[in-house]
């Protein structure tokens, strides 16, 4: 009895440092850095953003994206009233060798120019949506003639993969109608 009481902790023992030791082996932490492409209507200008959202996943960890702008979109002159923006994130298949999950809040920015100074100020009537590995897209309303910015208000990741940089970065392209 006691020599299978001894073999068992022996055997317990030796799980458990092999475990730390091919987490320690795995445990890797990584830069991601997002980028885009457009495809646009007449007279409104699109262009990715330079302050766009970044993070660095460790494997088999959880954690936050912070704020981020992805697109910047000149409407001002265009005739339209109403421009629904969809936009698409282009390689989930890739994410998701990384990613347990990716989930981002898509929010979408106006130019208050009202003020002396002009502000963005989040589009309210467009409301947020989220984006993540399951749906692959979002649509938001821009009202209108006005300069908008989209961008992540916030998000959050679990880590499972940081061996391939490439699957690691959200690649996004928007379609203006």
């Amino acid at each position: 009895m006691k020599k299978r009481k001894w073999i068992f902790i022996m055997a317990l023992i030796a799980i458990l440092a092999s475990t730390a030791i091919s987490f320690a082996a795995n445990s890797t932490t990584t830069s991601v850095t997002v980028n885009g492409s457009t495809s646009k209507m007449d007279a409104t200008a699109v262009t990715v953003a330079a302050d766009r959202p970044s993070w660095s996943p460790t494997v088999n960890r959880a954690g936050d994206i912070a704020q981020g702008e992805l697109f910047e979109i000149d409407a001002t002159g265009n005739a339209s009233t109403e421009i629904i923006a969809s936009l698409y994130l282009t390689n989930p298949d890739d994410l998701a060798k990384a990613y347990s999950y990716l989930n981002m809040t898509i929010a979408v920015y106006y130019e208050d120019t009202t003020g002396s100074t002009p502000v963005w100020t989040e589009l309210t009537t467009s409301g947020t949506a989220l984006l993540s590995l399951s749906n692959g897209y979002v649509t938001l309303k821009l009202t209108g003639r006005e300069k908008y910015r989209i961008g992540v208000k916030e998000g959050s990741y679990y880590a499972l993969n940081t061996s391939v940089a490439a699957n690691l970065a959200p690649q996004f392209t928007i379609d203006l109608r």
